[in-house]
């Protein structure tokens, strides 16, 4: 169930995580379709990423007030997934996952910084945009791109559209909606209904050290810090 906050952003590694090939039990413990996703990818890291997910919905809805067994997760029209009695979204990145669960509809996205490419901002990016990204330099570019292009994803990923829409109509600059963290190298950007608060006093991050080993490893204990 929602507390006081409006935004709860789940966040998780999942280097440590094992091959879900190697644990066919996971079928029955992951979210229903989970573990048959989880499989199928050739890198080793974005399986980890697929059952990491699972893991870490599964967690949510228990701690969001779903039970495991009414955690059945359906597709919207252009394929988001969804629940009638939590609104959430998920993303992954490198050695991450995320999830985001707020009081109406939500969007969330990670991205590793990279370099930016002045081929990638002149195709997606507004002329708006494009002016904000190229006046900076070195750095400085890089994290504009990668935060305006993590605002994009969010925000389609919101209204359910996902790249249904040119993204260069998709115009980000303004902060408008977005909550944004800067973890290590990545960027997190949630995408709500709701003009997001500078104070920060409405966004509750809650990090999972052991990557859901109250699940995977019942042997040692899930640690969480919870952060403004």
């Amino acid at each position: 169930m929602m507390s006081a906050w409006p935004v709860h952003l789940y966040i998780m590694r999942t280097d440590a995580l094992d091959d879900p090939r190697e644990h066919a039990e996971w079928e029955s413990e992951l979210p229903e379709g989970r573990w048959q996703k989880a499989v199928l990818p050739i890198q080793i890291q974005d399986r980890k990423n697929s059952a990491g997910a699972g893991w870490l919905l599964r967690y949510v809805f228990e701690r969001e007030g779903v039970p495991f067994s009414e955690a059945a997760v359906t597709c919207g029209p252009h394929g988001k997934p969804c629940h009638e009695k939590l609104h959430f979204n998920l993303s992954h990145s490198g050695e991450y996952v995320i999830c985001a669960v707020g009081q109406r509809e939500i969007g969330c996205d990670i991205q590793k910084i990279k370099p930016c490419r002045e081929r990638m901002v002149r195709r997606f990016f507004s002329d708006e945009e494009q002016e904000y990204i190229l006046s900076a330099e070195g750095q400085e570019r890089d994290l504009r791109f990668i935060t305006l292009w993590s605002r994009k994803e969010s925000l389609l990923k919101r209204t359910g559209e996902g790249l249904t829409r040119e993204l260069p109509e998709v115009s980000c600059l303004s902060g408008g909606c977005f909550y944004e963290k800067q973890l290590e190298d990545y960027v997190i950007c949630v995408c709500c209904g709701e003009p997001a608060d500078d104070s920060g006093e409405k966004f509750c991050v809650i990090v999972s050290e052991n990557v859901l080993t109250e699940y995977v490893r019942p042997s040692q204990c899930l640690r969480l810090a919870e952060a403004d």
